[in-house]
């Protein structure tokens, strides 16, 4: 069998297509229009490197948050996200992924925003959009019908 030659720029555009697709993923969330569509297709094994992945983010966002450095807080704040997502993840594959995207890419934003002058308040306001958005993302792919909720994919 003949090898064929490694192209560096097929993993980085590889790369930038699952950022975008992350982005795309979150923001539809965000907006309240994702019905689930193009989610729900990971392994176990995905399932399991997405939440560590995405438990890693939430931590170290709040690690580096200003004013936040204790550790039994970072630890409180990693369980309580591993025990959403185990919640969410009784709600389909296509719930579990839309949750752990969307908190990929909205708590570097959140850590962004944390850091301006008004950044606790913005951080609270967006804290509770990506929560509504979240819970209301995870309830319609439960809820509605063809979707990949209880007892389906």
């Amino acid at each position: 069998m003949q090898k064929l030659p490694v192209d560096p720029t097929s993993s980085r555009s590889s790369l930038l297509d699952c950022l975008a697709t992350l982005a795309w993923h979150s923001w539809a969330i965000l907006r309240f229009k994702h019905k689930g569509e193009g989610l729900g297709k990971l392994t176990r094994r995905q399932h399991a490197w997405l939440i560590i992945v995405a438990t890693l983010v939430v931590v170290a966002a709040t690690y580096l948050a200003p004013g936040i450095k204790d550790a039994k807080h970072l630890v409180l704040i990693g369980l309580w996200f591993v025990a959403l997502t185990m919640l969410v993840k009784a709600s389909g594959p296509r719930a579990l992924e839309g949750w752990t995207c969307l908190f990929l890419v909205t708590e570097p934003i959140c850590l962004v925003l944390r850091y301006l002058p008004a950044g606790g308040v913005l951080d609270q306001v967006l804290g509770a959009w990506v929560l509504g958005a979240g819970i209301f993302f995870v309830w319609r792919c439960d809820s509605r019908k063809g979707g990949a909720g209880r007892g389906q994919a």
